[in-house]
């Protein structure tokens, strides 16, 4: 059974974040979860909690229930065009999110976040991981699809891979940028500025007319400087620095396809090398949002001995989101998802 909630933001007297609740057996009303624990999914920029399918299917297949939002400016939540910088923004919507279930009595067991970059947008997995940062012993499972490990070398590249502006340029701008870092640290509100600007399409689907009548999304362009947007990745690099700290508690699952088109598979093997309790697997000639042709999933990381019999038992699967989705259901039953001790 599904239910569509509107989900307020305390200090907000209009933003609301827009949630689907899938319930599971035993629970029956969202309002009491009676310590029955539940699964939190999050989505990427320019996408929305049904999209991709992947997270929908996830909902449809996970043991327990689950609750899947759209972050602010995005699907069917209030708030201005999400844009390349609004990790932090999204960070707190994630909070939101986990203070209106806790405060129903749901015990959350596990954080699923999938990337879904596209041009030069980052993913939003990685609010998952700065969550997992922040409050460290509050969730005891976390799932990491097509995430990004390398923030700030790898979307520069990937503004040159684009086409925006060329390797020099690149180069040159980071070279100033960290000269004046070093001299005075920049914000991501403030410091020098090199000048230079990013072009996004964002997608917008938070709009309302006059009347408060929910518009369709649309493409909103915008624009980032170039020096903020360094700022940006380079501290949540720092960031990341740290989850190596991780209580090994705390378990993580990775899966990334292998012919990822957005994020280079190496980021998962980064993962791996740094992650406490940690498992990898990759889908053959999977794609960045899964959802390109069948093949087998491979394991690079098995530390476990577990991640190849997942993979050997999805070999009837007919998409590589059914894949993922059944190698993210028996990771998660297989580490007590349905047990009160987790």
């Amino acid at each position: 059974m599904e239910s569509n909630f509107r989900i307020p933001i305390p200090e907000s007297d209009a933003d609301f974040l827009a949630a689907t609740v899938r319930l599971k057996p035993p629970s029956s009303v969202v309002e009491s979860g009676s310590n029955q624990p539940i699964v939190i999914i999050c989505h990427g920029i320019k996408a929305h909690k049904n999209n991709p399918s992947l997270l929908s299917l996830l909902a449809d297949n996970l043991p327990v229930s689950s609750l899947r939002f759209d972050f602010r400016g995005s699907g069917d939540s209030s708030g201005s065009v999400l844009t390349m910088l609004d990790y932090y923004r999204c960070l707190h919507d994630l909070s939101v999110v986990y203070d209106w279930l806790s405060a129903r009595n749901w015990r959350i067991s596990c954080i699923i976040g999938h990337s879904m970059g596209e041009q030069h947008h980052n993913t939003r997995n990685m609010v998952g991981l700065l969550y997992a940062l922040h409050n460290p012993t509050r969730v005891p499972l976390f799932v990491n699809i097509s995430g990004r490990f390398d923030m700030l070398n790898g979307l520069s590249q990937k503004c040159i891979r684009d086409g925006v502006f060329s390797q020099q340029v690149i180069d040159e701008a980071l070279s100033k940028w960290r000269c004046r870092e070093a001299v005075l640290p920049e914000t991501v509100t403030g410091g020098g500025d090199n000048g230079l600007e990013v072009a996004v399409n964002g997608w917008w689907g938070g709009a309302t007319d006059l009347n408060g009548n929910r518009l369709k999304g649309r493409v909103v362009k915008y624009s980032v400087s170039l020096d903020r947007a360094f700022s940006m990745w380079a501290r949540i690099d720092n960031e990341l620095a740290n989850i190596s700290l991780l209580p090994q508690s705390l378990q993580t699952l990775t899966v990334h396809g292998t012919l990822d088109e957005i994020v280079p598979v190496a980021d998962a093997t980064s993962f791996a090398n740094v992650l406490p309790s940690h498992t990898l697997v990759l889908i053959q000639n999977g794609n960045h949002n899964l959802n390109s042709k069948i093949d087998l999933p491979v394991s690079l990381d098995d530390k476990d001995n577990d991640a190849n019999n997942i993979a050997a038992q999805t070999t009837k699967a007919t998409t590589h989101a059914q894949i993922a989705c059944d190698i993210i259901v028996k990771w998660v039953v297989d580490r007590g998802i349905n047990s009160s001790k987790i």
